[in-house]
């Protein structure tokens, strides 16, 4: 894991391979080694960028008094591409995919593509007029933030694990390890959240987006994020659209090799031109 100072404070990030930089910023409650299985696929012809975000991994969590937003995400990814000197390829997944569209919509220039993978930019379905799920998201995603303040950690995560994942008893299945990693950076997690419903990422800023753009989803996800994925890929112009077979959500997660495969073939469509 490298580091770098941004900000007074330490950010970390993890690089595989050489050549032209393919940047991975990862979904919510998951440090940068979840992109590992993807980084040993694509580490072979390009060099990939796994970066931690606040309060993950080596990364010092937010310091400023006022609540964190995500354009302070996406500086901090600026200042670990400052490192590398041409574009990058960026790759996003959930909370990673909102801070993908930050990236790409402040700072156009450094970025060559977009490839989001179910990006968690929640409030732009009150701009597509599906007020159903609106609402429902905002309710699940609030709920989860408030029992957090209360010193709820457990409740707050069953509720919101079983809602994204689909299922009544998900969160009691799962081994207790992996529920303990989840807690321990629950007060994170709701950090994010909040932030993401702060986003003033729209509608119109995307339809603005003139990067070669992937959306990427799973054949089984949430309506949640298959609505907003589906959304994305119709209002950005020239976007890609791909599915993978039988995956969930946490397809970068479960379907590594399928993920790494999209990630790539785009590259190599960039580099011929």
């Amino acid at each position: 894991m490298e580091h770098i100072g941004h900000d007074e404070r330490r950010i970390s990030f993890e690089v595989t391979g050489s050549g032209e930089p393919i940047v991975m910023l990862p979904p919510g409650a998951s440090p940068a080694p979840v992109w590992r299985d993807v980084a040993k696929v694509l580490g072979r012809r390009w060099r990939t960028v796994a970066i931690n975000f606040s309060g993950y991994g080596d990364t010092e969590s937010f310091l400023d008094s006022r609540p964190m937003q995500l354009d302070d995400e996406a500086e901090a990814v600026f200042a670990v591409l400052a490192n590398f000197p041409e574009p990058a390829h960026i790759v996003g997944h959930s909370y990673g995919g909102a801070v993908a569209l930050r990236c790409c919509l402040t700072q156009p220039e450094r970025i060559r593509s977009l490839i989001l993978i179910e990006p968690a930019a929640y409030p732009i379905l009150d701009e597509s007029g599906d007020t159903e799920l609106s609402t429902e998201v905002k309710r699940v995603n609030a709920e989860f933030v408030a029992r957090v303040q209360a010193g709820q950690p457990a409740l707050a995560f069953k509720d919101f694990y079983n809602y994204y994942n689909q299922s009544a008893h998900g969160w009691d299945k799962l081994p207790e390890r992996l529920r303990n990693g989840l807690l321990s950076g629950v007060s994170t997690v709701a950090v994010g959240l909040e932030a993401i419903h702060e986003c003033p990422t729209s509608l119109a800023d995307c339809e603005r987006i003139e990067q070669p753009t992937v959306l990427l989803r799973g054949e089984k996800t949430d309506p949640v994020h298959g609505a907003l994925t589906d959304l994305l890929a119709k209002t950005i112009p020239g976007a890609r659209h791909d599915v993978v077979s039988g995956a969930g959500h946490m397809l970068s997660l479960t379907h590594p090799h399928a993920v790494a495969g999209v990630i790539e073939r785009h590259a190599e469509r960039m580099r011929a031109g």
